[in-house]
């Protein structure tokens, strides 16, 4: 709403620990200043305990939507405020969720649509363990909310 653009990555920038950090332009994208890390509570989580893949909807008035995974689950946060701050919403999928006949690891890359009907779609890498040549077979999967 002010014309600035937010840009979320995952850096290791001051506390020692990967986590999501924030950064804002005020000049359409082409500079950005550091604003803040741990934006989604996870300042101290290293490795696997961090949130990744982070990717963003918009849901109008300033309302966004970020989904994101950790340890091969898919999560999601909300963020009331033009994406300033995000409040945890919970887990929304997790490789149990689809047929054991994929024995998936874990799920990675989660991408969501907001559907014409007000439904989301979202979109994920399932990975598989690895088959014998050490190669873990990786598929393409949705899911819609009801």
């Amino acid at each position: 709403s002010n014309d600035g653009v937010v840009l979320l990555y995952i850096g290791d920038k001051f506390e020692g620990g990967n986590n999501v950090r924030r950064a804002y332009s005020t000049d359409g994208g082409w500079t950005f200043e550091f604003d803040r890390g741990g934006i989604l509570g996870d300042e101290t989580s290293v490795g696997p305990n961090a949130y990744v893949d982070q990717k963003i909807l918009s849901l109008g008035n300033g309302r966004w939507r970020l989904v994101t995974m950790k340890q091969g689950t898919v999560y999601t946060f909300i963020s009331e405020d033009d994406g300033y701050s995000f409040i945890y919403e919970g887990k929304i999928l997790s490789p149990q969720d689809f047929s054991p006949e994929y024995n998936l690891t874990t799920l990675n890359d989660p991408k969501m649509i907001l559907l014409p009907d007000g439904r989301f779609r979202i979109y994920v890498t399932g990975i598989e363990e690895s088959d014998s040549d050490g190669i873990p077979p990786q598929h393409i999967f949705s899911a819609t909310s009801k």
